[in-house]
């Protein structure tokens, strides 16, 4: 499959919700007993025109603002499937969502160093793929590793393969994993939306 070229404008809605999203820390932690997942949302940043033309749909500007529009009988079903499922249905506990979506990490101490890390997204449409990466800090804040988690995607639901640390990597006293900002996934309509950065502690 041709990699996508994607021209991303990320607008004012989503900076402010990165700013404000990295300011205020994550939703809740893990502690090292138990294993828990941390959920944050995903915005819209920007569109993707040949993804949206590719799935049947048009961007078209109305009020100022780029919205993406059906025009194929596909592309409407599309649609009216999405907004017939129930919130409770597709939202996980502990979930804040944003206008496209929610992302999730979580982590887990294995012993002798290794941390397994677990990442995945729930958003409005179906996503085409997604750029992906989920960032290891020390306790101390020093950088120890990024796994990349990208791919290509054809669901509303996307996990990714769990992925554990080299241990040489992780230090005992703990650290955190984080959905590095700027993680995306491209939904077929060409909204691209970008995940808030769940952030979680081993």
């Amino acid at each position: 499959m041709q990699k996508l070229k994607i021209r991303v404008v990320v607008g004012a809605t989503a900076a402010v919700a990165f700013a404000l999203l990295g300011a205020a820390g994550p939703v809740m932690a893990a502690s090292t007993s138990t294993t828990a997942t941390t959920t944050t949302a995903m915005y819209s940043g920007g569109w993707d025109a040949a993804v949206a033309q590719a799935h049947g749909f048009q961007l078209e500007t109305i009020n100022g603002q780029t919205v993406s529009v059906p025009v194929t009988a596909a592309a409407k079903q599309l649609v009216s499937s999405s907004n017939s499922l129930s919130s409770s249905a597709i939202k996980p506990d502990n979930t804040v969502t944003g206008n496209c979506g929610s992302s999730t990490v979580t982590t887990i101490y294995e012993g002798s160093g290794r941390v397994k890390v677990l990442t995945s997204y729930i958003v409005r449409l179906p996503s085409v793929d997604q750029s992906w990466y989920v960032t290891l800090t020390s306790v101390g804040g020093a950088f120890l590793d990024e796994m990349n988690f990208s791919g290509l995607n054809g669901s509303t639901h996307w996990v990714g393969a769990p992925q554990t640390s080299p241990a040489s990597t992780i230090a005992e006293q703990g650290g955190d994993a984080q959905v590095t900002f700027g993680s995306f996934a491209i939904l077929d309509d060409g909204d691209v939306c970008f995940s808030g950065g769940p952030i979680d502690w081993w």
